[in-house]
């Protein structure tokens, strides 16, 4: 045992020392704060600015008109005599033209107020020149209402009505960070156990402890490694949403949390950990089968396949969380860590079935562990040949 935490303790202080490892975790953590405060840094290179008064020159009745109808527009802007901000409207036939002259440039709010108070300005007066009564417009504009009744009443409902927009965000974030994170430290795994056998080291630290003690090890290694860099992301992610006005952003959305929104995020983080734990794991087993480094990316091919097609499905069934194919890829194990989480905005998806999922994955991490402790056994000393060859090799003893 005291063997075992000496290779784990070397071999995660090597990772956690890295280069690699310092420069991602401070670029993403910079990424998290850039996009927290995305609002503030558009406002900083946004050399618009807000204006507070506009002077008016045009007949009285188009004057009188802008005036009235502007605080229905905008709340900040007055209309004044004095004001170095001067709109001029001129109206010929049925044709309404304005040129506004300001000191500055005007922000997307003010301008969008300006122009919407002119084309309901315009509007106005073609409905009186044409003694259009205004409640016969607002009827026209009136949307019509269709109710969709499905003979199937256990039939998916496809679209976004029923989804909490704040609990797709969580998804699509989940499921990106959950993505790269997996491929990344499932390709080092992989790297590390295939650069040991390539150069022989391999051969020296078996003979002072054992080969499934040495793999544990290492395998454990990187998993604290990623759990430590996860745990600085979260915590950057935590002081950049405190110190960051995201919540005044997330208002112009209109994205609000659901009563379900803590408990998908605590599920999320369920399955990142086991996907984690179970896709490091078949890297270990697939870089056990290599004997050279030229090998190496044809083996991990199976294990991208897998995290790619698990993370397309939940990707193109974000707006269909209760399809058929949702359902049954959600109890594939490898699919499983990105699916299962997705299945959370079904309202129709119990708690049971989360639990299910967990044990699927929890069964099939151990089978692979012991698969991958049997294969490596049997293949540590394998230097020479194919891969291919290598696979005969193990299986054949």
């Amino acid at each position: 045992m005291n063997k075992f935490f000496m290779i784990l303790g070397s071999a995660y202080k090597q990772k956690v020392k890295s280069k690699a490892f310092i420069f991602t975790t401070l670029i993403t953590v910079a990424i998290i704060f850039l996009g927290f405060n995305f609002n503030v840094i558009i406002d900083m290179f946004n050399k618009s600015e807000e204006i507070e008064t506009i002077t008016v020159e045009a007949e009285p009745e188009l004057k009188e008109g802008f005036e009235m109808l502007l605080p229905n527009h905008s709340e900040t802007i007055k209309v004044t005599d004095d004001s170095t901000n001067i709109l001029t409207i001129e109206r010929d036939k049925n044709t309404l033209t304005s040129l506004i002259n300001t000191e500055v440039e005007l922000s997307s709010d003010d301008k969008n107020a300006i122009q919407n108070t002119l084309d309901q300005l315009h509007q106005t007066l073609v409905m009186q020149e044409n003694n259009i009564n205004p409640e016969a417009i607002a009827e026209l504009n009136t949307k019509t209402d269709l109710t969709e009744k499905t003979a199937d009443e256990d039939a998916p409902k496809s679209g976004f009505d029923d989804i909490n927009p704040a609990n797709m965000v969580i998804m699509y974030i989940t499921l990106m960070l959950m993505f790269f994170i997996i491929i990344g430290y499932a390709g080092q795994v992989a790297n590390d156990i295939a650069q040991e056998k390539s150069s022989r080291v391999i051969e020296m630290i078996v003979s002072s402890v054992s080969p499934t003690t040495h793999l544990v090890a290492k395998v454990s290694a990187i998993i604290l490694s990623a759990l430590t860099q996860i745990l600085v992301l979260l915590i950057g992610g935590y002081i950049a949403f405190k110190t960051s006005n995201i919540n005044e952003a997330v208002q112009k959305f209109d994205l609000e949390f659901s009563d379900n929104t803590v408990s998908i995020i605590i599920i999320c983080i369920i399955y990142m950990l086991l996907g984690l734990l179970l896709y490091l794991s078949l890297a270990a087993m697939l870089g056990s089968f290599v004997s050279r480094m030229e090998d190496l990316q044809q083996s991990i091919m199976p294990l991208t396949f897998l995290s790619i097609g698990g993370f397309y499905i939940a990707m193109f069934s974000i707006a269909t969380p209760g399809t058929i194919l949702v359902k049954l890829s959600s109890y594939f194990p490898f699919f499983t860590p990105y699916v299962m989480p997705l299945r959370l905005i079904d309202p129709d998806t119990s708690l049971t079935e989360q639990f299910i999922g967990i044990i699927i994955m929890i069964i099939s991490i151990v089978l692979i562990i012991w698969l991958t402790t049997y294969i490596y056994k049997r293949s540590i000393l394998l230097t020479e040949g194919g891969m291919i060859k290598s696979i005969k090799k193990i299986f054949k003893k």
